[in-house]
């Protein structure tokens, strides 16, 4: 046995430490299940499954309402939000853009996110 459920985080004194509630049929779902290997934008480094890149937008969503700064604007998020440009999850899962962008697509499509622009963005970003 590895550890226990319900047992102390792996940094608890930090304050975006805690928990993630996942449902156990995500292991089988067809959009994000475990398993779903993706094609490394760089091949010198890993890259992000599937099932690792959902994990992560679920573990960098607001935990409890908050404000970031975005091009000089204060931008309110709620829990569950978070703001992520394309180009920054393509180079933290090292996948291409237009990669991203298919399975952010798949999310929306699936029911799983919704996606809304910001009016604060720069053309083109």
């Amino acid at each position: 046995v590895v550890g226990t459920n319900g047992g102390p985080g792996i940094d608890d004194d930090k304050e975006s430490s805690g928990w993630v509630k996942i449902y156990r049929d995500i292991r089988e779902h067809p959009v994000v299940g475990f398993g779903q290997m993706v094609k490394p934008a760089d091949p010198s480094r890993g890259a992000y499954s599937r099932g690792e890149a959902f994990q992560d937008l679920l573990m960098e969503a607001q935990f409890k309402p908050g404000t970031t700064r975005i091009n000089g604007e204060t931008v309110t998020l709620e829990i569950g939000q978070l703001v992520a440009a394309r180009s920054y999850l393509a180079q933290r899962w090292n996948w291409s853009e237009q990669t991203v962008r298919t399975f952010l697509a798949h999310l929306v499509k699936a029911g799983i996110i919704i996606i809304n622009q910001l009016n604060v963005q720069r053309p083109g970003t």
